[in-house]
Order: structure tokens, then C-alpha cells, then sequence
């Protein structure tokens, strides 16, 4: 007979297998807050219960405590025959606590008593009460509260909406998986299959021809599961919060999928419900057949404004690339339905495209600014448009010539699709010619394939083709992947000497003893002002900036910059930190100002590839941190 693990070792075994690789003792002890003994104890009955799972722990002196499977298969069916969902959602880091803690809040109806939190999650108190400062901070931006009665607990205010969405997005935070449904999403909705909810959606937009991206579906998928959940609590959306101008085609779609889903889950969705999936349709919909794309003189006016902006800011001109004024129609008829409507979009690779595409995310955050919306489209939505740009670009470089067929088969949405086909046309453009771009869904459906070989960044079941997955962002090994397909050699340029140029070693501060962001952006802007470098309107541009998005880069260096183009001479201010300063939540003991002028605008791009390059490179970074004269300095930028 299967053994069941209590929750305690349960939680223990859970952290392990997702970490992947060591855990120290002393994370374990302070993350269970138990003694060094107690650890070692768990650990002791956690191996009784894995001998039957195919699995253990070691431990090996140094590195710490590992999940060593012989068996992954029999483990993960150990795993799910444990049939603990609350338990294997029991949050062991504090970041993970306070969604834990805001989710189980957003979707209560009564008080919850803080004791009552500590004895779930095996925490103090004072634990809880730490992590609720930090829910109250992520409340707010939901224009929600949490509300504390003596002797009764605590309790959030807010209306339905709010709830839902804020609820939804904490639960896509938590694993931003791009294609599918997976099972810790499912736990939390043990009596609602989320494969039964997406199987019913797909099926009726098909039939009206009618695309969302796959993370949008996703989305749709989880907020029609909170919906059935929270109707079966009474807790409804109010008739006052539906604002939505009522397409005939998407409260069709919209009444069939509530029908279907209210039959299936034996629960009756209300008018305004349809009114709220009807909303969500339009900030995500895309036309499979141009045809039914009819774009509105608001979109078109929102697209001229982006782009005349950017083309201020970088000196590229945008507008003379047709693609990228088709893919940001398309891109921008539902982004204003989401700012409108107040829908949100996660971005599952917004980490990763801020990392990569600096630029083009910087130049994306500011345009998307220009247009001075009811609301601020947040990161997540720059991220999005920030591909468009960077495919853009690199098109711009591309020659045309006759290439190999192939298709790619993209997660995340065209913006990534655009970029990879670009990335691919670049590296292969002899060679390569991508014939189609494919959602997963689309694959999925596909009887016959236009192509000799399929690129995708999913997992895929071949269909009689090469499939050749890869990441997003087509890195080094992902090419020599290609390579070995398609018998091509590729190679890569180095960064432009031109830049040096704007580098002045009076401009430099070296073992700058300055305490906060502000005082290094202060310091910099002064040394420019002081030499005359920079008009009088370029500090508060940097801080306008500044307040927009963080411009931290990664590694600990920051890149600073005005709104607009800088009216004196181009040149870049350096502050090289004597500490390591807090920049919007990261360290940062580097930074570079740049007050780039407009005649030179088209330098920007390169500054930012060339952060890049050495934000890949450590003994570059390295060799940063320990320069002490500006030749050195310069020699670690451009070695």
C-alpha cells in the first residue's frame, strides 16, 4: 500500500524537485524554520517515502541536499497519487507566500484571521504580517485594499472584477507557461477540468475564424474557471462594471462558449458574464482572414503617433517598413481594447526580452507613452510591441534572396513569431525561406504543412516534417541546432569602435561614493551641465524616463537616458559606484547616462546591443567592476 506523506515532508520534497539542482541546509532551515536536527529528521523520513517513488535525497558535503530520480516517471506518479493539491500549493519562499496569501484573500467572502494563515503555511505571526505589507503594496495597483477587524481578521475590499482579475494574474505569474494548461494550474481548480474549459473555447472561435494568442487563451481559460468557481459562491460580477460595446460576431461567440460551459459545469452563467468573455474577446482578438480586420481610424491614428515618435527618438525610419505597420495595426486594435477595459496580458518572456532587446523595449515604453492613454500600458504590453520593433530593425538589414521552406511554430504570439522569422532570415538568408507562421493551436489543427522543415520554441509532435525546437530569442547553440539541419555556416559581427567616440574621461566619476539612485543621476547630469554637453530640459527628460520603466540592464548596470533626443553633444556620462546602490529593487555599482543627440540617434541601438553582448559576458562585467582608471574601463567596454 502507497505510504502518504505528511504535508511537512510533502512541502520538503516539493522544494527540492523544483529547485533543480543544491539546497543548502541553512536555506532549508530558514525557509521551514526549523533547527538543523529537524531538517535532517524530514529529510530521513522524506527518503522512506521516495524508496517506493523511484527517487531520493542526497546530500553531498559543500553543495547541499539534491532530488536524485532513477525512476521520473514513477516519481511523478508518485506525486500525483498523493492526491494533496492544497498541500502541494503550500508556498515555501516569501514571494510565493504573499500570492498565496492574496489569492486565498481575493476569493473569500468571510474574515480571515491571520492565525489562521500561519498555521497553513508553518509560519509565525510576524512572518504573515510581513508578507501582508508587501499584498497590501500589490492590492493597490488593483485599486483594491486589505481591510484588518478586530476579531474578525482581515478581509479585502474591492469589487468582483477586480478580484477576478487580479486573482488571475497572480496565477499566471506563477508559472507562465506558454502554451498549456499545466497541473499546478489545474490544483487550483480541483473540480473544474481547465482542459474541458479551453477545448470549449477553441472550438467556437475556430468556427468564426477568429484567433487570441496562446498566453491570451490561457488567460481566457483561468478567468471562465474563477468565473464558475465564484457562481457557485453567489459572488457575480455587478451589471455596473460591463462597459463593453457589443460586437454582433463576439457576443455570438461569446453566448456559446457560456452556454456550452454552463451545461458542462452545471452552473448558469449570467448575462454578465457574456458581457465580461465578450470584453476579453475584444482585447485579444485577431482575424485569421485579413478581410474581417477592419481597421479603425483610432488604431490607424494610434500606429502614425507610435511610429513618429520612435522615428524621433532613434532616427530609424520606421515608416517606410510596411511589416511592421501591418503587424502593429493588428497588435494595436486589441491593446487599446485591454487599456480601455482594463484587461491585463501577461508576458511570459518579459524578463527575457527586456534582457535581449533593451532598445527596442526602451523605444517601445516611450511610444506607447506618446499616445497618452486612459491608462499606462504596463510592461507587459511594451514587451509585446518591443518585438515588432526589434524584428524591424534587424529586417532593415536583411537582403532579400531565395531561401529553404519552412515554417515556424510559435507559443507566445506573432511578435515573437515576427522576430524569430527575422533571426532565422538573418543567420540563413541564402539558404531559408519561412513560408508560413504558425500558432500551437494552428499546428495542432494543421492536416498538411507548406514546408521542408518546422522551427518552433514548443514542444511538437512531428507531422511527417524536421522539427527543430528552439528558444524565442535564437541563441548560439539554437543556430548550430539549424545548422546541423540545413548544412549552413553562420557567424557574428562585433561591436561598432565608433562608440568610443562618446566616451570622455571628465565625464567619468570613478569610485563614486553616492547612496541612492538619485544622487548618481543628480551627480551625472551636473558633470554634463557643467560642460555645457546638454540643454536645460535634458535632467528633467532623464527623470521623466526614469518614472516610465526601470532602465536597470542586468548584472548591476544601469543605462539611463532622456525621453527626447538630447539638443547639445552626444557623449555618455559614467558613474562607477564605490557600493552597489538600490536601483527600482536591483543593485546596480554601474551606470552609463546617455545624451545621445539627434543627428546621432541612430547610435542608440548599438549602445544597447553592445550591453548586451556584455551582459553575456562575466570576465567582461568583471573586469568592469575592477577597473580603476578610465583606460581601463574602456579597454573592459570594447576588448
Amino acid at each position: 500500500m502507497m505510504m502518504t506523506a505528511d504535508p511537512r515532508t510533502y512541502q520538503l520534497i516539493q522544494r527540492l524537485f523544483e529547485t533543480k539542482g543544491f539546497v543548502k541546509l541553512e536555506e532549508l532551515t530558514a525557509s521551514f524554520r526549523l533547527s538543523d536536527r529537524s531538517i535532517r529528521h524530514l529529510i530521513k523520513e522524506a527518503n522512506e517515502q521516495l524508496k517506493e517513488a523511484g527517487a531520493k535525497i542526497k546530500t553531498i558535503r559543500g553543495k547541499g541536499y539534491t532530488l536524485l530520480t532513477s525512476d521520473q516517471d514513477a516519481f511523478l506518479l508518485w506525486l500525483h497519487q498523493q492526491k494533496l493539491p492544497a498541500r502541494s500549493l503550500v508556498p515555501v519562499m516569501p514571494e510565493e507566500r504573499v500570492r498565496f496569501i492574496m489569492r486565498k484573500l481575493l476569493l473569500q467572502q468571510d474574515y480571515l484571521k491571520i492565525d489562521q494563515l500561519a498555521e497553513e503555511l508553518f509560519i509565525s505571526r510576524m512572518t504573515v504580517s510581513s508578507d501582508l505589507k508587501k499584498g497590501r503594496e500589490l492590492l493597490a495597483r488593483y485599486g483594491m485594499a486589505l481591510v484588518s477587524k478586530p476579531g474578525f481578521g482581515l478581509k479585502i475590499e474591492g469589487d468582483e472584477l477586480q478580484k477576478r482579475t487580479c486573482y488571475a494574474d497572480l496565477l499566471l505569474e506563477e508559472e507562465p507557461a506558454l502554451s498549456h494548461i499545466t497541473e499546478r494550474e489545474q490544483l487550483h481548480f480541483p473540480d473544474i477540468s481547465l482542459e474541458t474549459i479551453r477545448s470549449i473555447v477553441l472550438t467556437n472561435l475556430h468556427q468564426e475564424s477568429l484567433l487570441i494568442k496562446d498566453i491570451a487563451l490561457k488567460n481566457l481559460v483561468i478567468h471562465l474557471a474563477i468565473a464558475i468557481q465564484q457562481t457557485r459562491k453567489n459572488q457575480r460580477i455587478p451589471a455596473s462594471t460591463t462597459r463593453t460595446q457589443r460586437s454582433p460576431v463576439l457576443v455570438r461567440i461569446a453566448q456559446k462558449i457560456i452556454h456550452q460551459v454552463s451545461d458542462t459545469f452545471h452552473v448558469t452563467l449570467s448575462e454578465d458574464e457574456t458581457d465580461y468573455l465578450v470584453m476579453h474577446l475584444l482585447a485579444n482578438q485577431t482575424w485569421k482572414e485579413a478581410a474581417q480586420h477592419q481597421t479603425t481610424v483610432e488604431v490607424q491614428q494610434a500606429v502614425a503617433v507610435f511610429l513618429q515618435h520612435i522615428e524621433k527618438m532613434s532616427g530609424h525610419r520606421f515608416a517606410d517598413d510596411n511589416i511592421l505597420q501591418q503587424d502593429l495595426m493588428l497588435h494595436m486594435k486589441p491593446l487599446l481594447n485591454r487599456i480601455q477595459y482594463g484587461v491585463s496580458l501577461q508576458n511570459p518572456l518579459l524578463h527575457e526580452i527586456k534582457t535581449s532587446y533593451p532598445y527596442p523595449f526602451d523605444l517601445a515604453v516611450s511610444g506607447l507613452n506618446a499616445l497618452q492613454l486612459v491608462r499606462t500600458p504596463n510592461e507587459d504590453e511594451a514587451a509585446y510591441v518591443a518585438l515588432h520593433i526589434a524584428a524591424s530593425f534587424e529586417r532593415s538589414q536583411l537582403d532579400t534572396s531565395q531561401k529553404k521552406k519552412a515554417i515556424i511554430v510559435c507559443g507566445s504570439g506573432l511578435g515573437t513569431a515576427r522576430l524569430l522569422e527575422i533571426k532565422l532570415k538573418t543567420a540563413f538568408q541564402h539558404e531559408l525561406d519561412i513560408v508560413e507562421l504558425y500558432s500551437y493551436q494552428d499546428y495542432l489543427m494543421s492536416t498538411t504543412l507548406p514546408c521542408d522543415v518546422i522551427i518552433t520554441t514548443v514542444p511538437l509532435a512531428s507531422k511527417g516534417k524536421p522539427v527543430i525546437q528552439v528558444s524565442a530569442f535564437f541563441e548560439q547553440h539554437d543556430v548550430q541546432q539549424v545548422n546541423e539541419v540545413i548544412h549552413l555556416l553562420n557567424g557574428h559581427g562585433t561591436p561598432s569602435q565608433e562608440l568610443m567616440a562618446f566616451f570622455q574621461e571628465r565625464l567619468t566619476i570613478l569610485n563614486a561614493d553616492l547612496s541612492g539612485k538619485d544622487e548618481v543621476l543628480d551627480a551625472l547630469c551636473s558633470r554634463l551641465e557643467t560642460y555645457h554637453l546638454v540643454s536645460s530640459s535634458f535632467r528633467s527628460s532623464v527623470l521623466e524616463r526614469e518614472q516610465m520603466s526601470s532602465t536597470y540592464l542586468g548584472k548591476g548596470i544601469a543605462m539611463p537616458h532622456p525621453l527626447i533626443t538630447n539638443e547639445g553633444t552626444s557623449c555618455v556620462a559614467i558613474a562607477h559606484l564605490k557600493q552597489p546602490i538600490d536601483w527600482q529593487g536591483n543593485q546596480v555599482s554601474l551606470v552609463f547616462l546617455l545624451a545621445i543627440h539627434k543627428d546621432d540617434a541612430a547610435y542608440m541601438n548599438q549602445f544597447f546591443e553592445q550591453a548586451v553582448d556584455l551582459l553575456d559576458n562575466p570576465n567582461r562585467i568583471h573586469s568592469l567592476n575592477q577597473s580603476k582608471t578610465f583606460d581601463e574601463l574602456m579597454n573592459a567596454l570594447f576588448q
